[in-house]
C-alpha cells in the first residue's frame, strides 16, 4: 500500500512528492541541488547515477516521478513481465475493517464479467460467507488480487486451521496485479488500489473519494460496501488487461 504520509510529504513539494524514492535518496538528490521537479526532470538517470550516487532503480524513478507530475498519466519503467500475467480467471477481494478486523464482503469476478458477492453482516456470518466465496473460485486457473490477500490468506488459514490447506493452493496460484503495475509503472499519484491504478490507466487525475470500509460497515450500508467491492474486482482485471495490452 501506499505511504500513509504521503499527503504530508507532498506539501513541501519537489523530491518529497515523488513515490518509490527512499529517504536517502531523496535527501541525495536534495544536496545535489536536484530538488524542484522541473529540475530533475531535464535529468538523465545515468547522469544522476554518477553525479548523484543513487542507484540505477532510484535514479529512474526519480526522473520518471518528475515527469508523470507534468504529464499526470502513468509512465513505463519496464515492460511488465509476462510470468507475472499468467492470465487468471477470476479475480478476487476481501474488504476489511482495520479497526475491529471485520470482513464483511467477499467478492470474486470470471473473465466474462460475472461477479458474486459474499456478504457478512455480523462477525458469526464471516466464516460461512469466506466459504462461500472460496467456492466461487473453484475451477479458476489462476487468481489475481490488489494485493490484501498476501497476508490474508496466513490470516484465515491462521483463523480457521482447517480450511488451511485449501488456503495454501489458492495463494500458490495467484498474484498481486497491483505490485506488478508498481514494478513497471511509475504512477503520477497514490495508488492504494488496483482501482486507482485503473483510473490513473485511463487519465482520470480526479479519483473518487471511497467511504471507508469502517464507517459504511458502522452505517449498515452493504449496498454501499458491495459496490466498493465491484470497483476493486474491475479495478484488478482492468488493470491486468492494460498491462497484457501493453507487452503485446
Amino acid at each position: 500500500m501506499d505511504c500513509g504520509w504521503r499527503g504530508e510529504c507532498a506539501q513541501r513539494g519537489g523530491v518529497s512528492w515523488i513515490p518509490g524514492l527512499t529517504r536517502t535518496g531523496r535527501e541525495l538528490l536534495r544536496k545535489a541541488g536536484l530538488e524542484e521537479l522541473a529540475v530533475l526532470e531535464l535529468e538523465k538517470p545515468g547522469a544522476i547515477v554518477e553525479r548523484v550516487g543513487l542507484g540505477w532503480g532510484q535514479a529512474l524513478r526519480a526522473v520518471a516521478g518528475a515527469r508523470v507530475a507534468r504529464m499526470g498519466v502513468p509512465l513505463r519503467l519496464r515492460r511488465p513481465r509476462l510470468a507475472e500475467l499468467r492470465r487468471p480467471y477470476v479475480a478476487m477481494v476481501a474488504l476489511q475493517d482495520g479497526f475491529d478486523r471485520r470482513f464483511p464482503v467477499f467478492g470474486s469476478q470470471r473473465e466474462n464479467g460475472e461477479a458474486r458477492f459474499f456478504v457478512a453482516r455480523t462477525p458469526e456470518e464471516e466464516r460461512g460467507a469466506f466459504e462461500g466465496f472460496l467456492g466461487s473460485l473453484k475451477g479458476a486457473s489462476g487468481l489475481v488480487h490488489g494485493g490484501e490477500f498476501r497476508q490474508l490468506f496466513f490470516y484465515f488459514a491462521t483463523r480457521w486451521p482447517d480450511l488451511a490447506g485449501r488456503l495454501m493452493q489458492l495463494e500458490a496460484r495467484s498474484f498481486d496485479v497491483l505490485a506488478v503495475a508498481r514494478g513497471a509503472y511509475q504512477f503520477p499519484g497514490p495508488v492504494r488500489r488496483a482501482g486507482d491504478a485503473l483510473k490513473m490507466f485511463c487519465g482520470e487525475a480526479d479519483l473518487d473519494e471511497e467511504g471507508a470500509v469502517a464507517g459504511l460497515l458502522a452505517e449498515g450500508d452493504f449496498e454501499k460496501l458491495e459496490a466498493l467491492a465491484q470497483k476493486e474486482l474491475r479495478g484488478c482485471m482492468g488493470v491486468l488487461d492494460w498491462m497484457l495490452r501493453d507487452v503485446e
